[in-house]
């Protein structure tokens, strides 16, 4: 398991007094962005042509998130395919109350071709790890 922590900012509030589900996806967003960037798949660098996609993204809300608080996400690889590969989410609060659940199909993609790349060896290997 791969763990992104982060706190929750004030600005992710809504009119309830909860974080906004909208955030929930941010947090997904910045917790696949580090697993990804950690086992060497291009995330930013634009000369790189080699990165991914997202597919799928999905969510399961369990309970409210609250400011100001702590959180952390909790990231696993559930399945390796061809060219794409899912990830698994659990959003947990400062007291490891799980707040939600969430899902991403990943696909690997050359933006210079602009198709989708077979999962290397290597990149296999990494995620069989998590």
């Amino acid at each position: 398991m791969f763990l992104t922590k982060t706190k929750i900012d004030w600005s992710e509030m809504d009119l309830f007094g909860h974080v906004n589900n909208v955030a929930y996806f941010k947090y997904f967003q910045s917790a696949r962005v580090h697993f990804l960037t950690h086992i060497g798949i291009n995330t930013s660098n634009p000369k790189d042509a080699q990165s991914f996609v997202v597919a799928e993204c999905f969510c399961n809300y369990h309970q409210p998130l609250y400011y100001p608080d702590d959180i952390e996400i909790q990231t696993s690889v559930i399945w390796i395919k061809n060219s794409s590969f899912q990830l698994q989410h659990q959003i947990l609060n400062s007291q490891s109350a799980l707040c939600a659940t969430g899902k991403d199909v990943v696909v690997l993609f050359d933006y210079s071709k602009n198709e989708k790349v077979f999962v290397s060896e290597n990149i296999r290997m990494l995620l069989n790890k998590y």
